[in-house]
Parts: structure tokens; sequence; C-alpha cells
């Protein structure tokens, strides 16, 4: 368990690192059509027949399983036992648009913003309005804050 702000921010950077390898790889990837079992199946040069007998099932129930995968309805446990029969290992992961860092500091921007709105906006009535150029500033700082003190309010009403 993470005890120290400091090894959060250290486990964001690792993991950004490591990440990026695959964000950067999926974004060059083009989308796979028809799914991963069945492409992996006929380049084997396998048939649906040789295949469902591997896994001790009837062609007509993998044919519905590929239909599961392209559809986005397969379980993850049913992936890995094809997976299994195909010699394949089976990874499921996220992978970040962007680095987990800057997900963080667009989220306490969007938060440091709204409370600054609130703040403005209680100053105006009092015709206290400060300037943009001010406020802005204000935003900058605030989300800073949350993030170094990593105040959990970031991610409420996201």
């Amino acid at each position: 368990m993470v005890k120290k702000k400091e090894d959060i921010k250290m486990i964001r950077s690792q993991l950004d690192k490591r990440l990026s390898i695959l964000r950067e790889h999926f974004r060059i990837m083009p989308p796979l059509i028809g799914g991963w079992i069945s492409l992996i199946r006929k380049s084997l040069g396998m048939t649906q027949v040789q295949l469902a007998k591997r896994l001790g099932i009837t062609p007509q129930t993998l044919s519905e399983i590929e239909k599961y995968e392209q559809k986005d309805t397969i379980t993850l446990s049913t992936l890995k036992r094809i997976g299994h029969a195909l010699e394949c290992s089976v990874y499921v992961t996220f992978i970040p648009k962007m680095p987990l860092e800057s997900i963080v500091t667009e989220q306490a921007k969007k938060t440091a913003q709204k409370m600054v709105k609130q703040a403005a906006h209680t100053m105006a009535l009092e015709k206290q309005q400060p300037s943009e150029k001010y406020l802005d500033k204000q935003v900058e700082e605030l989300a800073a804050e949350l993030i170094r003190s990593q105040d959990k309010r970031i991610w409420e009403d996201s």
C-alpha cells in the first residue's frame, strides 16, 4: 500500500514510462477487424472445427464465441481459455490516452477552475471582481496545490 505522497507521484511517473510504449504502439496499430480469435486461428492455418475440438466445444459454439468477441460481449475467462488453446497469452490492460500526469493535471485544473469560479462569483456579488489574468493565475496555483497535496477533491464531480 502506498504510504507517502511522493510515492504516488513516483509510481505514476514509472507507470507512465511503461505505458507510453503501449500507448505509442496502439496509436500506430490499425484497428482490428474480425477479432483476434479468428485472426490468430486463421494465421495458424487452423479451422473452426479444429479449434473447437481443442476446446471441447462445437464449431457452432466457437462461431458464436467469435461473434461475441466482435461485439465486445466475450468474457475474460473465455478469452483466456481460447488463448491457451491457441498457444497465446491474453493481456487485458488499460492504456491511458495520455500520460497519467497529464490526466491528473487536467482534472486538477478543471477542479481548480470550478473552485476559483465560485469564489469569483462571490467576489463579483460584492463588487470585487478580479481580473481574468488574476483568476487564471489562481487556477494554475490552486491546481498545482491540489496535485501536490493529492487532494481527493480533484476527482469529485468528474
